[in-house]
């Protein structure tokens, strides 16, 4: 149980990419975009893959309002959560206003699609109680980190069925508990999502997921961590400026940490 106890304080969201993410926007485009994401997990596995407790009973909810400023060859976005967790196995529960981050991104050049490298710091702002016990659950992090991601969309329409193509690389540095000097080690996520173009207002395909987490072992601490998820994304532009993208992701091949499933929802308004 006392293991159990360590991933209250580490669990956290990740953006997904979803369809689109990474699209380039004319300049002086202001883009506002609502992300609700629910994940859940009754299971954590150990570094063995083996099944360590399936009575876990988390659950996150995450509410975000990310506006994005872009130019010539630039975007400049602010992120703004709120966060609700809720631990049976523990009887906890807590919510509030989650790590606020600010970032800025380049969009290089290049003949083959919008290639975009996008540098965000993330913010020790949200609630955290420094009197709880270590371990405990809490709402937001206490720590800085620095997340470095490139991104890469590009529309293929020389085909019988035309796609969209959206990928990520990331690599984040996750500052230590600025009270608990717990470090938190470094994350590395690969993501894509391939998306059929069924009509010129929807799009729906396959999402694939690799994370790893270099010290944030559940079962076993400091060991790390990783994770293979697969799932369905899907858009529909209501017109021009509105549109609302789906997203459910279910966690496979975990090792030493949460198994569940994630549902997305990401509307978009685009002045």
């Amino acid at each position: 149980m006392r293991y159990i106890l360590l991933i209250l304080s580490i669990i956290c969201f990740s953006d997904a990419v979803m369809i689109g993410s990474s699209k380039k926007h004319e300049p002086d485009t202001l883009l506002l975009a609502n992300y609700y994401i629910n994940f859940q997990s009754n299971v954590i596995r150990t570094n063995d893959k083996d099944k360590y407790t399936d009575k876990f009973g988390f659950q996150e909810e995450i509410y975000i309002f990310k506006p994005v400023y872009y130019t010539e060859n630039f975007l400049f976005h602010l992120t703004l959560p709120y966060r609700k967790v809720n631990q049976k196995i523990t009887n906890e529960k807590e919510m509030g206003i989650y790590d606020i981050s600010a970032g800025i991104g380049y969009f290089i050049p290049n003949d083959y699609g919008d290639l975009l490298f996008l540098s965000t710091l993330q913010l020790p702002t949200g609630e955290h109680d420094k009197n709880k016990q270590n371990g405990a659950l809490q709402v937001a992090q206490n720590r800085y980190e620095l997340q470095e991601e490139l991104y890469f969309f590009k529309v293929v329409k020389d085909k019988k069925i035309p796609f969209l193509i959206d990928a990520l690389l990331a690599y984040h540095y996750r500052g230590e508990n600025r009270d608990t000097k717990v470090d938190n080690g470094n994350y590395i996520g690969v993501e894509a999502t391939i998306s059929a173009i069924l009509s010129p207002n929807f799009f729906i395909g396959p999402a694939i997921y690799y994370k790893r987490y270099s010290k944030e072992g559940l079962v076993t601490p400091n060991v790390g961590s990783s994770k293979y998820q697969i799932g369905l994304d899907a858009l529909y532009k209501f017109d021009d400026k509105n549109s609302l993208a789906l997203e459910y992701v279910e966690d496979k091949e975990v090792k030493n940490r949460a198994e569940g499933n994630r549902f997305s929802l990401r509307y978009v308004f685009i002045f």
